[in-house]
């Protein structure tokens, strides 16, 4: 049994899967649409995955370390030139050197091809939540029914009935949405449905109890001001309006995050200020 085959196997293997996983997280939708959803691919969530490719890059870490240790001698050889002595900075190392910079700037600054690429990568995640929807508020799916129904505008009480009429099982309110659609073999997004159908009250009477609950996921801020008209928690015109009175030009476009960052204030209070 040789452990230099037994080193390059693993390191081609590990390789492998960590390609496979990586594609699957590339078309995977985002983890709060995923969550929301149940979403699963050929038998794994978002989190399998997540998990596995996690896991293969420490062995593939590990693996490569030691075949780079067990191959130095043709590593170093590469570095060499036709008289066979040692020099680092050869045209292939530079060019190699050049291709690894170009890809890494060309990540960040956002050049073409590189920019087309991530830009793909958002417009398959999207794809995603015109298929399954997305949760109201970020982590949905871990709030307690009790804070849930009152998001929603809607006494716990009468959640907990609407819910048992809709065919879901359901002990009381301080079960998480996440728990009650376990129970019952469903997506969280299932819940919500049978939730749904009471229209909470309207942006100028909404409570702050309507507002996600305390510890609720970042997805609010990525939310534009037209996102927000559509759930019934601002008014569009109303809102821009006291924008611009405090000096802020913003369009239905805008995202909460971006206009509350102008203000200097959290996406949650300028959610309260606007309603």
């Amino acid at each position: 049994m040789s452990f230099r085959r037994i080193v390059s196997l693993v390191t081609t293997l590990s390789f492998l899967v960590m390609a496979y996983t990586g594609i699957m997280l590339f078309l995977s939708p985002q983890g709060r649409v995923a969550n929301w959803a149940n979403w699963t691919l050929w038998g794994l969530g978002k989190e399998d995955y997540s998990a596995i490719h996690i896991n293969f890059m420490v062995v593939f870490l590990i693996a490569s370390i030691l075949h780079i240790y067990l191959n130095w001698t043709c590593l170093v050889s590469y570095l060499r030139n036709a008289a066979r002595r040692l020099v680092v900075v050869t045209p292939e190392f530079l060019l190699a050197l050049g291709l690894t910079v170009v890809v890494f700037a060309g990540t960040l600054l956002a050049w073409p091809p590189f920019r087309n690429l991530v830009a793909f990568n958002g417009a398959v995640k999207a794809s995603w939540i015109a298929s399954y929807g997305e949760p109201p508020y970020g982590h949905a799916e871990l709030s307690t029914l009790s804070q849930f129904a009152r998001y929603l505008g809607i006494p716990p009480d009468d959640a907990l009935a609407r819910l048992r009429a809709g065919g879901l099982q359901v002990d009381d309110a301080g079960q998480t949405v996440d728990v009650v659609a376990r129970r019952n073999g469903v997506p969280p997004q299932r819940v919500y449905d049978v939730l749904r159908p009471v229209a909470p009250a309207g942006p100028a009477g909404r409570s702050t109890d309507n507002l996600p609950p305390p510890g609720a996921g970042s997805g609010l801020g990525r939310k534009t001001l037209a996102d927000l008209e559509r759930e019934g928690l601002i008014r569009l015109p109303v809102a821009l309006e006291r924008l611009k009175a405090r000096g802020v030009e913003a369009g239905g476009d805008s995202t909460l995050k971006e206009v509350a960052g102008e203000l200097g204030v959290s996406p949650h209070d300028l959610l309260r200020d606007l309603q």
